[in-house]
């Protein structure tokens, strides 16, 4: 079976009627979540602008490119998952399945660090800007 989004009571009809396609010889788990929505096309977008920005103001100090920055944000900005095989453990961190709420809170943590740490002004997009 696949998702099905609800978005509005008048679906509900519909959705009763899916449940009566189920084949009763077997039992179900249904789920009911929040639906929230990953990152968007701009924040990722932005986000590799950033990334870009940052490993070039470092680079000449560094040496560290785009995919070492990324690494490094990724590592001290987010909350890794923890993966267990055998006596082997890794943490594993990813923007991919961020929600449009995670993404935004961990690019704030980024720019707030560009700004305190490395003095540097990522771009802001006009639309994002605040105005006073």
């Amino acid at each position: 079976m696949t998702d099905i989004i609800l978005s509005n009571v008048k679906q509900i009809p519909s959705i009763v009627n899916a449940f009566n396609l189920l084949n009763f010889n077997y039992e179900w788990v249904i789920t009911i979540k929040r639906k929230v929505k990953n990152r968007t096309n701009s924040q990722n977008n932005l986000y590799w602008k950033w990334i870009g920005e940052v490993a070039k103001h470092v680079s000449d100090l560094t040496g560290y490119e785009i995919d070492e920055v990324h690494t490094l944000f990724k590592e001290n900005f987010l909350d890794g998952k923890k993966v267990c095989i055998g006596n082997k453990i890794s943490i594993l961190y990813s923007t991919k399945l961020l929600t449009t709420k995670e993404m935004s809170d961990y690019m704030e943590r980024i720019q707030r660090f560009c700004v305190q740490d490395l003095e540097l002004l990522v771009t802001i997009p006009s639309e994002l800007q605040r105005h006073e």
